[in-house]
């Protein structure tokens, strides 16, 4: 029987019924989301999923991550694939900082695709909010090269993962600016 759930740092340990109750609650807002109701049943499903990893995110139950070059970080998930989290300086126009997630070894990555459908692994997500959270925002408010920084999400499912993660770990000297579903914007 599930007694409680640590969601993060910031919040207390939720009893099963409220947990229950959050869950219930963060469904119906994605139901009326417009960007929920264009997507398939598939996207549907994967929309929620990564809703509800976003507002859940604990980046206390991270993996383990290194990071290999300034602004390279790494870490290897439970299937022994392996991921990056990278920070990286745009020399378009007048320039802009980037965040950039993706898979280590390609040939892995199409056994990894196989995988996904069936399962999404949360440790990934957080392991990502704790990156960005604890490595990627104080780097970017700690310089003073540019003032841009972008987060360039792959589709409409991962464009709300990082609204809820930003939306979760706000900072006072940073603007979010949304081009859906194009980007997102943080701004010092």
């Amino acid at each position: 029987m599930l007694k409680g759930i640590k969601l993060n740092s910031n919040t207390t340990t939720l009893k099963h019924s409220e947990l229950k109750q959050l869950i219930r609650e963060e469904i119906h807002k994605i139901n009326l989301s417009p960007d929920y109701q264009e997507l398939d049943i598939v996207g549907k499903s994967l929309f929620e999923s990564y809703w509800l990893m976003g507002e859940l995110l604990d980046p206390t139950n991270s993996y383990p991550y290194e990071e290999l070059t300034k602004g390279y970080w790494v870490f290897e998930d439970e299937g022994g694939y392996e991921f990056f989290v990278r920070m990286l300086f745009q020399p378009v126009g007048e320039g802009y900082w980037e965040i950039k997630m993706g898979w280590v070894d390609l040939p892995k990555q199409q056994k990894y695709l196989k995988q996904s459908a069936r399962e999404i692994d949360e440790r990934r997500s957080d392991t990502i909010a704790k990156i960005y959270k604890d490595e990627i925002l104080p780097r970017f408010l700690s310089q003073n090269y540019n003032n841009t920084l972008k987060i360039i999400p792959l589709d409409i499912k991962k464009y709300q993962f990082t609204k809820r993660l930003l939306t979760k770990y706000p900072h006072p000297d940073i603007k979010v600016i949304e081009n859906k579903p194009k980007e997102i914007i943080l701004s010092k």
